[in-house]
């Protein structure tokens, strides 16, 4: 099946962010999420990760490095968020994905890629951490552009209602919970992530421009 694009042609310049794939894997320094795939001519290929207990120093697709996209990290005591994407197009359909963390995880992570095409490749990130029942972010969505959202929670804390986003998929690994969506709206909106109980919560949305 084909996956959506969301997003709109803007002054000539045609936008999409698709969601292409997920993937979780064991725990490590260097982590192999295997195969996974993304759509064939997009101008730049974004991964989003949710891990536990420390920060990435690479991510490589294919062997190609990507670039963590400015503002979008955010860890929440030791759930961390965080958006990385290439600086060129993907050849193919497909590559092996490597991430780099700085420490050993102690639980499983997961990933996901969207494949984006855009004539401004630079993302704009915006986050929020807190152990409350509640987040809230408020990100600014360019006319014909589009965004990427990242909920994560732990300790089988679940996910009640997600605002002005389309959930895409949702990995739980090791009583972790991690959402990744897209926004809904243009302009500036706020997307508020709701949960059961209050935990260690994150939550980070990145933007792109047509």
């Amino acid at each position: 099946m084909t996956p959506p694009s969301y997003g709109a042609a803007a002054s000539g310049a045609t936008f999409s962010l698709v969601f292409s794939s997920t993937a979780n894997a064991a725990s490590g320094t260097i982590v192999n999420y295997g195969t996974m795939t993304y759509a064939s001519g997009a101008t730049r290929i974004v991964a989003a990760n949710q891990f536990y207990s420390s920060s990435i120093t690479g991510i490589t697709i294919g062997g190609v490095a990507l670039t963590q996209v400015t503002g979008a990290a955010v860890t929440a005591s030791s759930i961390t968020l965080d958006v990385w994407e290439s600086a060129v197009p993907l050849a193919g359909t497909f590559g092996t994905v490597i991430v780099t963390y700085a420490t050993s995880l102690g639980f499983n992570s997961s990933i996901s890629l969207y494949s984006l095409t855009t004539t401004t490749p630079a993302g704009t990130g915006t986050h929020a951490s807190v152990g409350s029942t509640t987040l809230s972010i408020s990100p600014t969505v360019p006319t014909g552009g589009g965004g990427i959202i990242l909920a994560g929670s732990s300790n089988g804390t679940a996910l009640t209602g997600l605002t002005n986003t389309t959930i895409d998929t949702t990995q739980t690994v090791n009583g972790i919970n991690n959402v990744y969506a897209h926004t809904t709206f243009t302009g500036t909106s706020t997307v508020t992530s709701t949960y059961g109980a209050g935990d260690q919560l994150g939550l980070s949305a990145v933007v792109w421009s047509p």
